[in-house]
């Protein structure tokens, strides 16, 4: 199979999550920086989630660059990645209309594990299709990132029951993590 129809259709469909992501934003109702600083709660949820974004296709891309061989599982693991992904634009109109709230801010760290549950799935089936000897599979191998990833969303999502906006400040961290892609990865180019 062509790779490069799966990462033309996962590009697709992220430039369509992200332009209903600027969508959620409200207008400010009047032309002045006090008005922008009333949707301020909007704008952190939506920098939050445009980073996420981000980030995930970067890694994404990257990884793909390595994949030699794609399948059938590859594809459904990767729509099954996009469908969490097309959860978030909902879960950050949520959070920034009621920034603060313990539904909304759970919700979205729920979501935010999902998108890297389901990210860690497809990495592990890509490496599958490529074999022991791919660079995909020597790229994953020992990846600290997705365990990290993980335990820091279990303690964001426990920390929304101190104070809902925890859960936020550790999808931040997370991004951060991910910022730079895997460095292994870097290597095959």
């Amino acid at each position: 199979m062509q790779k490069g129809r799966l990462e033309a259709y996962t590009d697709a469909v992220l430039a369509i999550l992200m332009t209903i992501l600027i969508l959620g934003i409200k207008i400010p109702d009047e032309p002045t920086f006090e008005a922008l600083f009333e949707i301020k709660e909007q704008l952190f949820a939506y920098i939050l989630s445009f980073l996420l974004f981000t980030v995930y296709w970067n890694n994404h891309h990257h990884m793909f660059q390595l994949a030699e061989k794609i399948n059938g599982k590859v594809m459904w693991a990767n729509s099954f990645w996009l469908f969490f992904l097309s959860l978030i634009p909902a879960a950050t109109s949520w959070v920034g209309t009621f920034m603060g709230g313990f539904a909304p801010e759970i919700t979205y760290g729920v979501l935010f594990m999902l998108v890297s549950i389901s990210y860690f799935f497809l990495n592990h089936i890509l490496a599958s299709a490529g074999g022991v000897d791919s660079a995909v599979y020597k790229a994953i191998e020992h990846d600290w990132k997705v365990p990290v990833t993980l335990v820091i969303n279990g303690i964001s999502l426990g920390l929304a029951f101190i104070n809902p906006v925890l859960t936020l400040v550790g999808c931040y961290v997370v991004i951060i993590i991910w910022f730079i892609p895997n460095r292994r990865v870097e290597k095959f180019f």
